[in-house]
């Protein structure tokens, strides 16, 4: 018999569907029933603890679902409208199952990536038998592998928006510049890996949106925070970008 590549596993923040040779992901479950990204979520918490009842909340480069799922199982009581997208197939369908698994019915998940203008992209090739770091693939505009859609936040047509979280590999300015007019309009917290893209790049993508502060939080995330409601979280080990 075959040994299939993803697997069930329990955690603190519930059921995951998780490629078996995931590095990190898998073994931080296996050895500590947590994700790798706790001191992530920590802060990530103390953020959403001060948004009101419904919010709407983004998840772009869903992955095994280590953003998701946590979050959605942390302020259900909230009843907020959770909103993910994972180019890659195979991880799109595990993180479907771990939406079922929690009984996570208010999340919409796309198999799309997001980008500054509606199109496609490419998932390059991947052997999900051999082991590797999923979360560092990244989509191309040519190329062999397989198409897929890419999306805006603009055009998600949203009346309101509380928090983006990107881990997309490259394409975080793309997926911002794609937002500019919900951003603007709505003034959520932005939760960006940056360290593919660079802090400054980010920055200027959102130069056109007025009074935001930007916090480095480790060294791959950054905080963008509008200034008028920075004093109600306090991030821990935060630095001025």
């Amino acid at each position: 018999m075959t040994v299939p590549n993803f697997v069930v596993l329990d955690s603190i923040h519930g059921r995951f569907i998780i490629n078996r040779h995931c590095s990190f992901q898998a073994e931080a479950l296996i050895k500590t029933g947590a994700t790798h990204i706790e001191d992530e979520l920590r802060n990530i918490f103390a953020i959403l603890g001060t948004v009101s009842q419904g919010a709407v909340i983004i998840d772009g480069g869903a992955n095994a679902g280590f953003f998701t799922i946590p979050v959605a199982n942390n302020i259900r009581a909230k009843k907020p409208r959770i909103i993910s997208f994972e180019p890659q197939r195979e991880l799109y369908r595990a993180l479907s199952g771990s939406l079922a698994l929690n009984d996570i019915d208010f999340c919409e998940l796309h198999n799309a990536g997001l980008g500054e203008h509606p199109g496609t992209a490419i998932v390059p090739p991947i052997d999900y038998g051999v082991p590797q770091d999923f979360g560092c693939v990244q989509i191309t505009e040519t190329g062999p592998g397989t198409s897929i859609e890419i999306k805006t936040i603009d055009g998600l047509a949203l009346d309101r928006l509380d928090f983006i979280k990107l881990d997309v590999e490259g394409y975080e300015c793309a997926a911002l510049a794609g937002g500019i007019e919900t951003i603007q309009k709505y003034r959520p917290y932005i939760w960006v890996e940056f360290f593919i893209t660079g802090a400054d790049a980010i920055k200027r993508t959102l130069a056109a949106v007025p009074d935001y502060e930007f916090l480095k939080i480790d060294y791959q995330n950054m905080l963008c925070i509008p200034k008028e409601i920075r004093s109600q979280i306090n991030i821990i080990n935060a630095d001025q970008l």
